[in-house]
């Protein structure tokens, strides 16, 4: 095979095999077979006799698996370059002067042979240094405040019903638009809105079909006065080919369609239905959320995929495993959002159940709407922000602490767990204690010791 025909004299360890290859490859050059005849008498006895060459082929199990041979020998070659130049570091390290510049040249000499060597899949990498990462870099640009940065990977995710693709269609719009998102009711002095950044949005509707996606786009964008030829927004409905998430060929040509379009902002609708032959619940969906952080990566744009949640089971786990699937689209992910709604209610409240980035507080959203006359088809429709109250966060429990304390200075540590319980209800006892410590340590609380033993510590405002 082919790569057999790659290995060379030099990666052979034995002077006799180096020597027999290289009068080997002579022969193939000159269109002969070798054998203990056309090798002539010279390498025959260099080598020990015709007995050696007998002893290669009968140890040679199966010609038809040269090319397994010959990928062991460039194996044990690579390995024994490598310790060659790791010997050769460690002599320069030991070494002064020209000997030393002689040896470290003569480790990067290998060293670039052996990068030349690598094999294709790798040879198109970019490695990147210590230096790279210390270069400086433009700040994170965020499409929605705090949640969707360029690049990145998210799913938001909940019940059927829950208005998560309402919720995300009216997002959509607000960034095309580059206006804010989920600002607050006309007469609220609340302030709930997130800003954007306008880019060009694609929406993937690959779930509710172009009659209902219509609608729905139409509704939010009147509602809020947009201009189609200032608001880059576009959309596709059940198209054909259908987008096969486990199919990097699939996925190049979406990445294709994004740049071309130059598309900061992707929103895919759902996963479920574009995983192709993955198994949802199976490791396979680690190559499907692969190929979609490479079109975010490729892209540079915010790609958010709108998923399904568990059925509940009736047993209290971690907020992040209500994510239908496996634990691997959870893991590939910079943002999950999880959208709650109770049943015939206009309110939802979306809360982070896993962030690579500073956390995100839960926020709640009401959704408005008009039917045209005579219809329950929308005429229009927008979401608003509203509050909700956090009793969960790191924030939260800091709040509390902080209240508790200026409520009741000199608390005792397990008093003022006590305390911040009774507020926080579900919040446990080890996640306030550090939650103390740590607020002690930033400053902003102060430590005293008392009690009968002097050492039980106790708290006020700093």
């Amino acid at each position: 095979g082919s790569l057999a025909c790659d290995v060379t004299p030099e990666d052979f360890s034995d002077a006799r095999r180096r020597t027999l290859g290289t009068a080997g490859q002579d022969r193939a050059r000159e269109g002969t077979q070798a054998d203990p005849v056309t090798l002539g008498d010279d390498v025959i006895n260099v080598i020990g006799g015709a007995a050696t060459i007998v002893n290669l082929i009968n140890g040679c199990l199966s010609v038809a698996r040269a090319g397994d041979y010959a990928r062991i020998v460039k194996t044990k070659a690579r390995q024994r370059r490598k310790l060659e130049v790791a010997n050769l570091w460690a002599r320069a390290a030991h070494a002064s002067g020209e000997k030393a510049a002689l040896l470290e040249a003569r480790a990067r000499e290998l060293e670039a042979e052996l990068l030349a060597e690598a094999d294709d899949s790798t040879a198109g990498w970019q490695i990147y240094t210590l230096a790279d990462a210390y270069a400086p870099r433009d700040p994170l640009t965020y499409v929605v405040a705090d949640l969707f940065s360029l690049p990145s990977l998210s799913i938001v995710y909940g019940a059927p019903g829950c208005l998560k693709s309402m919720l995300l269609a009216d997002m959509a719009l607000c960034v095309a638009a580059g206006i804010p998102w989920l600002e607050a009711l006309p007469d609220s002095d609340e302030n709930t809105a997130r800003l954007t950044v306008q880019v060009p949005v694609l929406w993937l509707d690959f779930d509710n079909g172009k009659r209902r996606t219509d609608e729905r786009i139409e509704a939010l964008g009147r509602a809020r006065s947009l201009e189609p030829e200032a608001t880059p927004f576009s959309y596709v409905c059940m198209p054909s080919p259908w987008l096969d998430g486990s199919s990097s060929s699939s996925m190049d040509g979406l990445i294709k369609r994004v740049n071309i379009m130059s598309v900061g902002l992707v929103v895919v609708d759902n996963l479920g239905v574009v995983s192709g032959d993955a198994d949802e619940n199976s490791a396979e969906m680690v190559h499907v959320l692969a190929n979609f952080r490479r079109l975010a990566e490729e892209a540079g744009a915010a790609v958010v995929i709108i998923h399904h949640q568990r059925k509940a089971t009736g047993f209290k786990s971690r907020a992040g495993e209500a994510l239908r699937g496996h634990s691997s689209i959870e893991a590939a992910l910079d943002l999950a959002l999880l959208v709650e709604r109770e049943e015939h209610a206009d309110e939802v409240v979306v809360k982070s159940t896993k962030t690579r980035g500073v956390d995100v507080l839960p926020f709640g959203a009401l959704f408005t709407y008009e039917h045209k006359a005579g219809t329950t088809e929308l005429a229009r429709a927008r979401f608003y922000g509203v509050r909700v109250e956090d009793k969960s966060s790191d924030a939260a429990i800091q709040r509390a602490v902080l209240e508790a304390v200026e409520e009741s200075p000199l608390l005792y540590k397990e008093e003022l767990i006590s305390a911040v319980q009774e507020t926080l209800k579900d919040v446990g006892r080890n996640r306030i204690r550090n939650t103390i410590d740590r607020l002690a340590y930033i400053g902003k609380l102060n430590v005293t010791k008392g009690g009968r033993t002097g050492r039980a510590k106790c708290y006020t405002l700093a």
